[in-house]
């Protein structure tokens, strides 16, 4: 009876440690030996690429990740035409041949749909003559045993879940939200998975300014393109129209019929630096508290976290991050 009854208590125990590691509120059990790391990180965005040799230290259950002070940012065109591919490689080579020290693997987020559990990625938005199981062929290419592909709003959202200086004191669920090329979201919440990526190009409406169709379109790049080509808006008028046109967005994205609601939303990506916060505020239909995070190296930081999670703590990526995009 007492040894049933201990069983009973133990595996109430292990319940309990399970349901508070699924809500955030504890870590998992590391490995019991501590570890270093040097991971090659790596953002390819639809206009730029972000690249970095970036020092991971886990320690008594510390993971300690390190501003890269080698970032480079060069233009991503050379890795989006026929070519591209090798031409990243090249890239890839490059930046591991110029470190002194041994590379224990890649940490690599891409602006297309991925599934990181597979190691795959959909080729055909923008990346032509790149392969679809790419984490094989990078394997074959570059060598690392270890490489993470995710998708570049997700490491984004990931990098800001980690960042006690953007999440601090914001509401969960937040929406991050991330303006380059297109635009990028996904929702941060406190439960396992703790990211799930949501697609806003599914939302296609005439919005207030009578313009008809979705989110990319309606505040893409191609936004920048088209007001230095049929306006003459000076910069200001530029940051209040794009500013407005995301407010927009984020009350669409509340109008739809998902399984998630957003108490704050966060604001990163390359066009983050033409909103305006206070106009986005003043045409949201429901308050929310806004953050904007213009720091270059959010999402290098969340894919290597995601990459220490998986290949060093062993926890699955479909607990971390939900769904493939």
């Amino acid at each position: 009876m007492d040894s049933l009854f201990l069983k009973l208590i133990e595996g109430a125990v292990e319940r309990i440690g399970a349901r508070l590691v699924d809500d955030g509120i504890l870590s998992p059990s590391p490995p019991k030996v501590d570890r270093s790391y040097i991971l090659l990180c790596v953002e390819l965005g639809h206009r730029r690429c972000k690249v970095a040799l970036v020092e991971i230290g886990v320690e008594n259950r510390t993971v300690s990740i390190s501003i890269p002070k080698n970032l480079e940012i060069v233009p991503s065109d050379p890795f989006l035409n026929q070519k591209g591919f090798e031409a990243f490689i090249e890239l890839l080579l490059k930046t591991q041949n110029s470190s002194t020290a041994k590379i224990d693997g890649l940490a690599l987020s891409l602006s297309c749909p991925t599934s990181s559990e597979k190691g795959t990625i959909d080729t055909t938005h923008s990346l032509v003559g790149w392969s679809r199981n790419i984490q094989e062929v990078l394997h074959q290419k570059i060598g690392y045993d270890c490489i993470l592909v995710v998708n570049d709003a997700v490491a984004f959202a990931l990098g800001s879940r980690n960042n006690d200086q953007i999440i601090n004191d914001l509401q969960l669920p937040v929406l991050a939200i991330t303006l380059g090329g297109g635009i990028g979201s996904s929702i941060i919440q406190k439960k396992k998975p703790f990211v799930i990526p949501y697609e806003v190009g599914d939302i296609w409406k005439v919005w207030e300014n009578g313009f008809e169709g979705n989110p990319h379109m309606l505040a893409g790049h191609g936004f920048f393109d088209w007001a230095s080509r049929e306006t003459n808006w000076e910069t200001e008028e530029i940051k209040s129209n794009f500013s407005r046109r995301l407010a927009w967005i984020i009350n669409a994205t509340r109008e739809q019929k998902c399984n998630f609601q957003f108490n704050s939303v966060i604001i990163g990506g390359g066009n983050a630096a033409y909103i305006d916060q206070s106009e986005v505020s003043r045409n949201l239909q429901k308050p929310c508290k806004l953050r904007l995070s213009r720091l270059p190296e959010v999402s290098l930081c969340g894919a290597a976290k995601l990459w220490v999670d998986h290949f060093h703590y062993g926890q699955s990526l479909s607990d971390l991050v939900g769904s493939n995009i």
